[in-house]
């Protein structure tokens, strides 16, 4: 192998290792993305759960049928505090952004 070739190998090696090291940096923020996407989704079954509630109140209610629900506040007051920490989580990932978009 020649010295050309040698230096190409070595560039080619270089880039490579560039790469791992950016996948690596990003790497916890690729996480806490695939996190928020989930917690998007528990968001979304929470709400879903707290209207199926409120449709079995108004039902029971039409029809004269005693409902005793004791979790519909709770089902919002947890929706609350579900949305405060993806709202911490979402402020986390956008200062992790930046941090890697100054990095590079």
């Amino acid at each position: 192998m020649n010295e050309q070739e040698m230096k190409a190998k070595l560039e080619k090696l270089e880039k490579y290792e560039a790469k791992e090291r950016k996948k690596k940096r990003w790497k916890p923020y690729l996480k806490l993305e695939a996190e928020i996407a989930e917690m998007y989704d528990c968001k979304h079954r929470l709400e879903d759960a707290a209207i199926h509630q409120e449709d079995a109140g108004e039902i029971t209610q039409e029809y004269g049928i005693s409902l005793q629900t004791y979790g519909g506040a709770c089902i919002y007051n947890a929706l609350d505090e579900f949305n405060r920490m993806l709202d911490i989580k979402e402020r986390q990932s956008e200062r992790l952004h930046d941090a890697l978009m100054e990095e590079e």
